[in-house]
């Protein structure tokens, strides 16, 4: 094999390393936080709740006027049972994303179930339907 084609064939290998390697890292990091995987309760009522089922699809921070605390959505979609699934991590100045809240402690909503209706009205976008679901909870 001579110098040139060899030469062709490392400059491919390190550009498909680079590839591989820096598009991976994007997809790690969505909305602010290092992307969580989604969670299957103990009590999933389905054999179709399960890991691979899930796809995920947006993401979003929650802001709110009052706190300086964010709220980092994840939502996954399971199409083999129709059903949307939050994952949450929470950040504010100074602090790494977190699955405890500054504001609601360790019994902050990591995991939640959204109505298909939540997610297509995009409410669980908002900080104020996470501040009521954690105040009800």
């Amino acid at each position: 094999m001579n110098k040139a084609l060899k030469h062709v064939l490392s400059s491919a290998a390190l550009l498909s390393f680079l590839f591989i390697a820096f598009g991976s890292m994007e997809n790690e990091e969505k909305c602010g936080c290092p992307m969580p995987d989604v969670s299957i309760p103990s009590y999933a009522d389905s054999w179709d709740d399960k890991k691979e089922n899930w796809a995920f699809v947006e993401c979003a921070i929650a802001e709110s006027k009052e706190l300086t605390e964010k709220i980092h959505v994840y939502v996954f979609y399971n199409e083999k049972i129709n059903s949307y699934r939050c994952e949450l991590k929470y950040s504010w100045p100074g602090n790494d994303c977190r699955l405890s809240s500054k504001f609601f402690g360790s019994n902050a909503i990591s995991t939640a179930e959204i109505a298909n209706s939540t997610f297509q009205s995009g409410e669980w976008k908002t900080f104020e339907y996470w501040l009521r679901r954690n105040l009800n909870s």
